[in-house]
C-alpha cells in the first residue's frame, strides 16, 4: 500500500512531498535535507535522521510512524541522479 496523497502520481511530486514532509517534521535546514544520505536514516523504534549540522555538529532527528511510511515507500522508488542521496535535487532543463 502507497502512502501518497492520491493526487501524487509523477515521480517529481512524491519527491517533492517526501522533502516537505521531511522539512515539516524534523525542522532541518535546506543545506541539511539536500544533503542528507540514504544511509542517514534508521527505521525500527526510535526512527530518527541523523545529520551533521551547522558547526559540524551530528545530531539525531526523530519523525513520525507517518513519516516512516512515506520514507520507506520513497526507498522503493527509482532513485535518479547519485543514489546515496535521498531526496535528488529536480533537473534543471536550459
Amino acid at each position: 500500500m502507497h502512502c501518497w496523497p492520491h493526487r501524487i502520481n509523477r515521480w517529481a511530486g512524491r519527491r517533492d512531498y517526501t522533502f516537505l514532509l521531511v522539512a515539516v517534521q524534523t525542522g532541518l535546514r535546506l543545506s541539511e535535507i539536500t544533503g542528507l544520505k540514504r544511509d542517514d536514516l534508521f527505521f525500527g523504534t526510535g526512527a530518527h535522521l541523523r545529520v551533521i549540522g551547522k558547526g559540524r555538529k551530528e545530531r539525531c532527528t526523530p519523525f513520525a510512524k507517518s513519516t516512516t511510511a512515506v520514507l520507506r515507500s520513497w526507498l522503493k522508488e527509482p532513485q535518479r541522479g547519485e543514489e546515496s542521496i535521498l531526496i535528488p535535487a529536480p533537473e534543471v532543463s536550459g
